[in-house]
């Protein structure tokens, strides 16, 4: 099947049959912790890219950041029953045990990070108990060169649950047990298992300016973190030269790198 990118038009070698030739221009979101591995526990490293939106109501963990502040990278993962759970999160035979490896794609390597310090629960939750359960915001400010529609391939997940939006408002802090998004566009589907990554794929039409990229954590208790690959959203934009062609063959480059995410 042919897919058309917007604006893009058909070209045979240099010339252009349709709409003029178009190219891609790229923006960062910047993974988690990226590049910047934590060396003690309680963390002392800052994700000053990432930043808390939003907390949940009756938060007991004196370790949590505040509401505008950065996410802590976190050091030491969770070793429960013999093993390190999260997905890269290093090996419970070393010492310390289950220092975090992270999560390597395009030449840069992204870290779990948490609200908290210590990677610990926000507030009192049970895994048995569903209505104890709770959720935080966090989020990334990147810069929209262009007004369009853009293309987001992100790879991630979180202790427990992850949803990934684009625009939108954080519910305010401290109002609900279960802060998410509103009017935002939501980039795939919610996950659960923090022993494996997931892909989020989709599309948002951004203004030109800034924009916000938020991710919604829910929890189920005992320790809290998430980690999402860098991403670079791909919108078309105008080539003089080389041709809608050149424009495809990123299409294709991005659809296989959505396949070729690891699913562990």
């Amino acid at each position: 099947r042919l897919t058309l990118l917007a604006g893009a038009g058909i070209s045979l070698g240099l010339v252009s049959l349709a709409a003029p030739a178009q190219a891609f221009v790229q923006i960062n979101v910047i993974g988690t912790g990226q590049n910047n591995p934590a060396s003690t526990s309680p963390s002392t490293t800052l994700d000053a890219n990432w930043k808390v939106a939003s907390l949940p109501s009756g938060v007991t963990n004196t370790n949590t950041a505040a509401v505008g502040n950065s996410a802590y990278v976190v050091y030491q993962t969770p070793l429960v029953g013999g093993r390190c759970p999260w997905i890269e999160g290093g090996s419970p035979t070393t010492t310390p045990s289950c220092v975090q490896t992270g999560y390597q794609y395009g030449g840069n390597t992204s870290y779990w990070i948490s609200p908290s310090s210590d990677a610990l629960a926000l507030r009192t939750a049970t895994d048995a108990d569903p209505t104890s359960w709770y959720s935080y915001v966090l989020e990334q400010t990147v810069n929209v060169p262009t007004t369009d529609t853009y293309d987001f391939a992100f790879s991630g997940t979180a202790d427990n649950f992850l949803s990934v939006f684009i625009g939108g408002t954080p519910t305010a802090t401290g109002t609900s047990q279960l802060p998410t998004v509103t009017g935002g566009t939501q980039i795939g589907f919610e996950t659960v298992g923090l022993g494996r990554l997931f892909t989020y794929v989709g599309s948002a039409s951004l203004t030109a300016g800034t924009a916000k990229v938020y991710l919604v954590v829910k929890d189920k208790g005992l320790f809290t973190g998430v980690i999402i690959s860098e991403e670079a959203k791909l919108v078309p934009a105008p080539l003089p030269l080389l041709g809608a062609g050149a424009a495809f063959g990123w299409s294709r480059r991005l659809r296989r790198r959505v396949r070729g995410v690891q699913q562990v």
